[in-house]
């Protein structure tokens, strides 16, 4: 996402340099975010930290997505600091899901999907915006994988009979 806004603020409407100050702002909200999420979810709890931050990356995002137009800034550090924020609190909760033997492969093979997905997801935009999705339209689609990941996390918050975990990773 954060290459590719440049080039949908362009097709927007919107000059490179918008799209790059964008750009900027939603990793600097993303450096911000792994701090404060860091910090929260030693706080609060893993989950119940990850899934809010999911939520709001998602809603952000689509927000974005209505007013690309516009781009207004403060979606860009909130998508930052929820989106990037939260992936780096999901790598930490990577850790601590998988036993101690198998810890270094668990977390390897969560690092090669998300590697593959990193790779293909630039081909993917690219379709789009060639096939002239609109860039609303190819940011909604943006909005997906935050949308699998926050169920992804509800999913492994329940314990095996599907109940709320009563410790869920402090």
């Amino acid at each position: 996402l954060v290459f590719w806004i440049p080039t949908l603020l362009t097709a927007a409407g919107q000059s490179a340099a918008q799209g790059i100050n964008f750009s900027v702002v939603l990793l600097m909200g993303g450096i911000v975010g792994a701090f404060v999420i860091g910090w929260c979810m030693d706080r609060f709890g893993t989950y119940r930290i990850l899934i809010p931050a999911h939520l709001c990356a998602t809603l952000f995002i689509v927000v974005f997505a209505l007013l690309v137009k516009h781009s207004p800034v403060a979606v860009a550090f909130a998508i930052g600091l929820t989106l990037n924020g939260g992936t780096s609190g999901s790598q930490g909760l990577l850790a601590r899901l998988y036993p101690t033997a198998l810890r270094t492969t668990g977390v390897g093979w969560a690092s090669a999907v998300s590697r593959l997905i990193g790779i293909a997801q630039p081909l993917l935009l690219g379709v789009m915006l060639a096939a002239d999705w609109t860039p609303t339209t190819t940011l909604l689609v943006c909005s997906v994988p935050a949308v699998i990941s926050m169920l992804a996390l509800v999913v492994l918050s329940q314990d095996r009979f599907g109940r709320t975990a009563r410790e869920a990773l402090p």
